[in-house]
């Protein structure tokens, strides 16, 4: 027979298994939510920083890919200067002649048409002749037999030198120069090298020529 005490024993560890089972229960349950809760926290969003692409890398140079490029662009500028410089100087000249070139043509052109003296001079106030022959790049103007102004052509720039034979130069109505006067107009640099040349022939008809200006 069982007694009192025994039934009392026997409830007791029957109350104490449930509550093991219970607890082992919830232990699992929560360790399960535990789990499920990290992974969709840290797991998931480990997941999608895998999935995202990795930003691109950002281009440039590095100091000493600067210092390289920098010293290379002195050395190429340094080589180049005095050449680029020549070919803007001879560009200048060649610009300088030719305007010269359209005033002596302008002058002759215009005394056929009118069948009288057009005269070209050098000028410093570009209102009337100077006529400085060693000053033609002050400007010069072209005139007619009234001295009423034709064209004006002002001072030559860049260190140009102009000059001729005489300070003015004068077509008649035949296109021929007065007293079938000849020279040459020299066009020189300041910085020396060559130079251009016009020549005046004695019909009044002017040619082109290299001139070595030293």
């Amino acid at each position: 027979t069982i007694t009192p005490i025994g039934n009392e024993r026997a409830r007791r560890a029957t109350k104490l298994f449930r509550i093991v089972r219970v607890t082992q229960r919830f232990r699992a349950s929560f360790s399960l939510e535990t789990v499920s809760v990290a992974n969709n926290r840290f797991g998931g969003a480990m997941q999608m920083s895998r999935n995202q692409p990795l930003p691109d890398r950002q281009s440039g140079i590095t100091l000493i890919e600067l210092i390289v490029t920098l010293a290379v662009f002195i050395i190429v500028v340094s080589a180049a200067g005095p050449a680029i410089s020549k070919v803007l100087r001879d560009n200048r000249l060649i610009s300088q002649t030719n305007g010269l070139l359209g005033d002596l043509s302008f002058a002759r052109s215009e005394a056929i048409k009118r069948g009288t003296r057009v005269t070209i001079c050098q000028s410093e106030n570009l209102t009337s002749c100077s006529n400085d022959k060693d000053a033609w790049h002050k400007g010069w103007i072209v005139i007619d037999a009234n001295n009423n102004l034709l064209r004006v052509h002002d001072p030559l720039r860049g260190g140009t030198v102009l000059t001729f034979s005489r300070g003015s130069l004068s077509y008649k109505g035949d296109g021929t120069s007065t007293g079938l006067a000849t020279g040459t107009f020299r066009i020189c640099s300041a910085a020396g090298g060559k130079g251009r040349a016009l020549v005046v022939g004695p019909t009044g008809r002017v040619r082109k020529q290299s001139l070595d200006c030293g």
